[in-house]
Order: C-alpha cells, then structure tokens, then sequence
C-alpha cells in the first residue's frame, strides 16, 4: 500500500475505534416503507401509496414485477398491481436497496465517478445474485438487496476522502483503502440500519471466499458467486485469485462448475436472464 493509503486507513480505523465516522442514513421513502411494510394492516395500495412519491423507484418497481424474476405472462400495467404481485417483503426490501442509489453521489469528479462505479457494480451484482438465489430457493428480494447493500460500506469511506483529501486525485488509493475496511463499515451501517445479522453479515461474508455454510446457500453465498462471475474490477485484490473449485458455494447454489476452467456449465442460460433482470436497475 501507498503512503497515502496507509495515512487515510489509519485515520478511518481511529474514526471506527472511537465510533465517530460518519455513517449514511437510508433516505426517508426506504424508512417509509419499511415501516408502512411492517404494519400487519397494511395494504399493497396503502404501501404503493409511500412509494409514488418516487417517481424513479416506482417506474422500478413496475420494471421488476414484469421480470424474469417474477415468472409471469401478465403484465403489472401500474404500482399497485406492481406491488401486490411482489409482496409487501419483497417490495419493501427492494424500495431500501434501490432508495440507497441517492446516496452514491459526491461534488467532486473523482470521487463521483467512483460512487456511480460501484453502485453500477452493486446493481449487477444485484440482479445476478437474485436470479442465481432461486435456484435454491433463497427469497430472490433478500438476495437482491444483499446484493445492492453488500459494498456500502465503501460510501463513507469516499465520503471522508473527498471532504478531508484536498486535490484527492489517486484511485488506486480508493480501492486499498476500501479493500481494507469497507467490510467491517459495511456490516456496521448495515447493524445501525437494524438488518437483520444474515443480511448486515454480508459485507464480510461475501469476501470470505472459501466459506463453509451448512448445505444450504444464503444470501452470501449468492453475492459472492455473484461477483466472481461478474469478474469486475470491484474488489479485485480478493477476487483475482480465486481457485474457483474450492469454492463451496457454487455448489450450495446448484451450479455445475466446468472441469478445469473458471466457468459455470449453465452459463449461457444464466447470461441471458443476468441481462433481462438487469434492465429493472436503468432509469426510464
């Protein structure tokens, strides 16, 4: 690591010790509709309500009830047919991860431009790991959303950079610093969102590479193969290397890995549902 790196991961980890870094809050519609959600009265039209105040999740939300997720020939015309055929969990769980995309945003360039990377990888990320969820039956919403909220822990750590780094201009810098700590933020944002520990454990569990986990996948698992098939930049450092047989949660989400290379045998059925689900994450 780079001075520089090593100077602003100490001063973060002297942040975490003390409890004094800043930590993002989830924006009003998702704490909205997690509330309205939890209500054993509520109705899908009373929570589609909260949500068509957000004209961008709404028209989401519409996107994801029409998508291979959901399996259906009829189509959801507005949000509230849109919401009574997900369900209240699955619409309110979606409504937290897609609200979080307001926070990826900065004053500065670099800084910006990083954000809006890793919210793209977080949405890829996302929509790969609730389609590879169902294949063993792990709730596509939770997967989904562990897949959106598995990297938020590198948001305060560029928000530091860019409010206390004069002239920050090294992106290297930002991925050492984010490789090191962002886990251990992650799963702390995630607690001080009362997640539940399965879903607030993602950050770290989905690094953890060669995990054992009973015989069942989990969230987890799912975001983690997730990432290695989207071999993006994200992360590289823990990824690069990875000896893909040994890693046990392929098989813990059904998938037949191909003899002697890094490549699933179903692949190309897999590739062409990663590509319709990921159409629900761009804008109208």
């Amino acid at each position: 690591m780079s001075g520089l790196s090593n100077i602003i991961l100490e001063q973060i980890k002297n942040l975490i010790e003390k409890d004094q870094l800043v930590l993002p809050t989830l924006p009003e519609v998702a704490l909205k509709a997690r509330e309205v959600a939890e209500d054993p009265m509520v109705t899908p039209a009373k929570l589609a309500q909260v949500i068509e105040k957000d004209p961008a999740i709404s028209v989401r939300l519409i996107k994801v009830a029409n998508s291979p997720l959901m399996r259906t020939l009829t189509p959801a015309t507005d949000l509230k047919s849109a919401v009574s055929r997900l369900g209240l969990n699955f619409t309110s769980n979606l409504v937290v991860g897609l609200a979080m995309e307001q926070m990826f945003h900065a004053s500065t360039d670099i800084i910006e431009e990083k954000m809006q990377g890793v919210w793209s990888h977080c949405a890829d990320v996302a929509g790969k790991a609730a389609v590879l969820a169902q294949r063993c039956k792990i709730p596509a919403d939770q997967a989904l959303l562990a897949g959106l909220v598995h990297a938020i822990g590198v948001l305060p750590i560029l928000t530091f950079i860019e409010e206390n780094v004069p002239n920050f201009s090294d992106v290297l810098v930002l991925d050492q610093v984010a490789a090191k700590v962002s886990p251990k933020i992650g799963r702390v944002i995630l607690e001080s969102w009362d997640f539940a520990a399965d879903m607030s454990s993602v950050p770290e569990e989905s690094l953890n590479v060669y995990r054992h986990y009973g015989e069942e996948g989990d969230c987890a698992d799912a975001v983690l193969v997730a990432n290695l098939i989207s071999r993006s930049d994200f992360f590289a450092t823990v990824y690069r290397d990875v000896e893909w047989p040994k890693v046990t949660a392929f098989d813990r989400l059904d998938l037949t890995l191909v003899e002697g290379s890094n490549a699933v045998e179903e692949m190309e059925e897999l590739s062409e549902k990663f590509e319709a689900v990921s159409e629900m994450f761009k804008t109208a």
